[in-house]
């Protein structure tokens, strides 16, 4: 086929199997021209035998590299997916325990931004949950504690009037204060279970301007009938005059009938209790004082902390509250 194309003025090229060689060859031939007409064609044979075998070293050598390439790529996968995979498995079992309610657990940080955003969003939750559940034990006592001061003196008015007889002023005054404590026991409730409120820190005032010597008055009215049961002798020192001070009523009510409460509590039959009220140009000192038992100094510097219980002095305990 070669030598009929260069007969017709081409270069012809054939490669096939001949009787003396076992590889293929390549015969190429060319026409020979003589005053400028075709006389005969020059033809070159070659065996393919070296260029076969460089062929076949050369697909040797890409089969090679393509199993160690994949192979590679095997084992890179394997190690990509396990840093995915294996985080991801611990963050599902640091969920299921959260679920089952242990948030001691944390996720470990991860090597994928993604994954350790979405283990430090775990961790968050699970420290947001401790806290809330904190916060829900403190506002259990916070309502156990800040119910009981209204309840002390509705209870108190109540043993009193079982006793007034035909004292129609004392019933009414009595019942006059078991109507507010009322009211305020019911506003009370209502701020308490405003849970949000409580979580975020903020507790909204209702700030007016106060007559202190009227505003004193009243809590006299509820303290004498708990002070002449328990033989106790209780007094409030002021001036005659008004004294006006900006404040929340309910809110400076609740930190004095704690504070009597607790001095009531801790005092013995004789004992007095005594409110002073000392006013300059710029403030109003108001000093709550007992003969009682007192406060130890170790437990002073921890007054003010939430629910904190004092040690126990003469066979009797003391409660400090934080107001």
């Amino acid at each position: 086929m070669d030598i009929k194309e260069a007969l017709s003025g081409n270069i012809g090229r054939w490669i096939g199997n001949v009787s003396y060689d076992d590889e293929k060859v390549l015969a190429v031939s060319h026409p020979l021209y003589s005053g400028g007409e075709i006389v005969g064609g020059l033809r070159f044979i070659t065996t393919l035998r070296e260029v076969n075998k460089d062929l076949r070293n050369i697909f040797m050598i890409i089969t090679v590299l393509g199993v160690i390439v994949t192979l590679i790529f095997a084992l890179i996968s394997i190690l990509f997916s396990n840093s995915i995979v294996v985080p991801i498995t611990k963050i599902t079992e640091v969920a299921k325990k959260m679920a089952e309610g242990d948030y001691n657990n944390r996720c470990e940080n991860a090597e994928f931004e993604e994954i350790e955003k979405l283990s430090t969003t775990l961790n968050n939750m699970a420290d947001e949950i401790i806290k809330r559940e904190k916060l829900k034990d403190e506002f259990i006592s916070s309502v156990s504690h800040e119910l009981r001061t209204p309840l002390t003196s509705i209870k108190g008015w109540a043993i009193t009037l079982k006793e007034a007889g035909e004292d129609k002023e004392l019933i009414r005054d009595g019942l006059d204060i078991i109507e507010k404590e009322c009211d305020r026991l019911t506003s009370m409730v209502e701020e308490l279970l405003d849970f949000s409120k409580l979580s975020s820190g903020k507790i909204e005032f209702k700030m007016k301007i106060l007559d202190l010597n009227c505003f004193l008055k009243e809590i006299k009215k509820q303290i004498e009938p708990r002070a002449c049961r328990e033989n106790k002798i209780f007094s409030i020192l002021m001036d005659n005059k008004s004294i006006f001070v900006y404040a929340d009523e309910n809110r400076l009510k609740q930190v004095f009938i704690n504070l009597l409460d607790n001095a009531f509590n801790f005092t013995n039959a004789g004992d007095s209790i005594n409110v002073k009220v000392l006013e300059n140009s710029k403030e109003v000192l108001i000093i709550v004082e007992d003969t009682g038992l007192g406060i130890s100094k170790e437990d002073l510097p921890h007054v003010f902390e939430k629910f904190y219980k004092g040690k126990e002095v003469d066979q009797k305990w003391y409660r400090a509250f934080g107001m």
